[in-house]
C-alpha cells in the first residue's frame, strides 16, 4: 500500500521503507563474508597485516563474526544507522589487509594479481555504500510514554 500524495512513500506497515532494500543487499554481503571468514578462514588468515600481534586466525574469526553482526544490525530499522556507520567503519579498517593481499600476489599469475587490485578500489564503494545506507536508515522515532499513568494532553 503506497500513499499517492508522495510518490515512492510507503505507508506504514506497507512496502519498502527507502535504503531497506540497499540494507538487506549490504547484510546479505557481509553474511557470505562472515560464513566464509568462519567456514574457510586460510585464505583470510595469509592477508592479516604481520604487524598486528598476536594469532592470524584470531583476527579472521573476529573479522567474521563482526560482519555477522554488523548484517544483523543492518536488517533491524533501529539499529540500521548504527550499523551502516559502523560497516563503513570496518570496510576502512580492513583495507589494510587488502593491501598486504596485493603486495604478496605482485608476483602471481595475472588472475590472481587482478583479484588481489580490484579489492583495493573495491573497498571505497562499500564504505560509500555503509554510509548510504546510515543515511538512509528510518529516524528513530521520539520517545515513548512507557508510564501507564493517564496524561493529560497538552493545551
Amino acid at each position: 500500500m503506497r500513499d499517492s500524495t508522495v510518490p515512492g512513500s510507503a505507508v506504514r506497515g506497507g512496502g519498502a521503507a527507502p535504503g531497506r532494500r540497499s540494507a538487506f543487499a549490504l547484510a546479505g554481503l557481509l553474511v557470505a563474508a562472515g560464513v566464509t571468514h568462519l567456514v574457510n578462514p586460510k585464505p583470510y588468515d595469509r592477508i592479516v597485516p604481520r604487524a598486528l600481534p598476536g594469532s592470524p586466525r584470531t583476527y579472521t574469526s573476529v573479522s567474521g563474526v563482526v560482519e555477522l553482526a554488523l548484517a544483523a544490525g543492518l536488517v533491524h530499522p533501529r539499529t540500521r544507522r548504527a550499523a551502516g556507520l559502523a560497516s563503513a567503519g570496518f570496510f576502512a579498517a580492513v583495507f589494510p589487509a587488502n593491501v598486504k593481499m596485493a603486495l604478496d600476489w605482485r608476483h602471481a599469475p595475472p588472475v590472481r594479481r587482478a583479484v588481489a587490485h580490484g579489492r583495493l578500489p573495491l573497498q571505497l564503494p562499500l564504505i560509500l555504500w555503509g554510509l548510504k545506507v546510515a543515511r538512509e536508515a528510518p529516524r528513530s522515532s521520539p520517545a515513548r510514554n512507557t508510564d501507564r499513568r493517564a496524561v493529560p494532553p497538552r493545551v
